[in-house]
């Protein structure tokens, strides 16, 4: 168990790191999922449209082939009519066969342009066509991200929340015992003579209630040691140090958790501690 604030907020921290990293790997196989979708349909729109443009190129060549097919039989026609006419070597005969190669040369221009016209605007709508997809992907990864996100963070704050709170009741526990322990000792007013005339015992001298002679000698002989009469100055300077902490901001846990740091490295005495849990309403 944590024995300070700090070692209590970085465990509690740990804690929530790992619920946050858990949450989101339970959670990130819907961006995975996403994104093959997104993969999967580009590859299928581009594939749509290179059919098409592939469709697009066999109907221009069929054309083409046809067109210039058309022109050599209306060639060899147009010879053997001027052939029959004896008109093949005039200028009328020459005319006609050039007004036949352009009449072809015309029409294969314009299955030219209707070709790359086509072409061109097949590939501004597959542009056009990818680039909605992927913003859409990108809206939607967007949305799953800041879920993801969320999702951590709501489990890092429970997680975080949960522990620190348990270790606080944990630490609140434990002075509540020290506490308790420290209020069992009882002052005697009397003494016993031992033999012919023995000198009674101080009032002073703490005794231990419910413990074994050995516990109580070691107690005796701490006090003497350190020469405990009363509240030390040490617990009233604690008591002052903690007292905005609980009046202003309201923190008994740490408050509490600093008392019985402060007990555990012997700074302060058992009597220090009830008359600091006295003073700042921790009984």
């Amino acid at each position: 168990m944590a024995s300070t604030a700090a070692d209590i907020i970085a465990s509690a921290k740990a804690e929530a790191e790992a619920a946050r990293q858990s949450a989101v790997a339970q959670l990130s196989g819907l961006g995975t999922d996403l994104t093959k979708a997104y993969n999967t349909q580009q590859a299928a729109t581009s594939a749509q449209y290179q059919n098409q443009l592939n469709q697009l190129q066999n109907t221009y060549q069929t054309n083409a082939k046809q067109a210039y097919g058309n022109y050599l039989e209306n060639r060899q026609n147009l010879a053997n009519q001027m052939t029959r006419l004896g008109l093949t070597d005039t200028g009328y005969g020459v005319s006609q066969g050039l007004l036949a190669q352009s009449a072809y040369s015309k029409n294969l221009a314009g299955l030219q342009n209707a070709y790359q016209t086509n072409q061109a605007n097949l590939g501004v709508a597959e542009q056009q066509a990818l680039a909605d997809l992927y913003s859409n992907y990108a809206k939607n990864k967007l949305n799953i991200d800041q879920y993801i996100y969320e999702a951590g963070k709501n489990a890092y704050d429970r997680a975080y929340s949960n522990s620190y709170q348990a270790q606080q009741d944990a630490l609140a526990y434990a002075l509540q015992q020290q506490q308790l322990a420290a209020r069992s000792y009882s002052y005697s007013g009397g003494g016993s003579s031992g033999g012919g005339g023995g000198s009674s015992k101080s009032s002073n001298e703490p005794t231990l209630t419910g413990q074994t002679q050995k516990q109580t000698a070691q107690a005796k002989q701490t006090a003497n040691a350190k020469q405990v009469k009363g509240v030390t100055q040490a617990g009233k300077d604690l008591a002052n140090r903690l007292r905005s902490m609980v009046t202003l901001l309201k923190d008994k846990n740490t408050a509490a958790l600093e008392i019985q740091n402060q007990y555990n490295a012997g700074n302060i005495t058992a009597e220090d501690v009830r008359y600091i849990t006295g003073q700042l309403g921790l009984k």
